[in-house]
């Protein structure tokens, strides 16, 4: 009786353990899918970056909010902020997207960055 007693407590207190897993596996799908729509939001916005960079020809610091369409950044569940950033060098351009959103209270952001060339810059 003492066993089936002490086994009883174990299993009940294995059940009180894992009754937080279900909403702890929630927030971390909350928290991936936030983080890819973030990811995706920054490659367009690099892809834009880009056009801009190789159409205007920026020679000074560029920085700008969401170039691409607005019902692409107002369709999430959550509200995105997204930076862009175009910076000249020698032979091309830096460019940086920066993304932010809020996540459980916290801020959070991601940038990517990435680097584009073009042939006869400056001319």
């Amino acid at each position: 009786m003492m066993l089936e007693a002490a086994l009883l407590g174990v299993f009940l207190a294995l059940m009180a353990l894992m009754f937080p897993l279900p909403r702890q596996a929630a927030a971390l799908r909350q928290a991936s899918t936030a983080r890819q729509t973030a990811v995706h939001l920054a490659q367009q916005e690099l892809v834009e970056l880009a056009a801009a960079a190789r159409q205007s020809r920026p020679q000074e610091s560029v920085h700008t909010g969401w170039l691409g369409p607005e019902e692409d950044l107002s369709r999430h569940v959550r509200a995105y902020e997204v930076m862009g950033e175009i910076v000249p060098d020698a032979a091309g351009w830096q460019l940086r997207a920066s993304v932010s959103w809020e996540m459980h209270g916290a801020a959070v952001s991601l940038t990517l960055e990435k680097w584009v060339g073009a042939h006869g810059k400056g001319k």
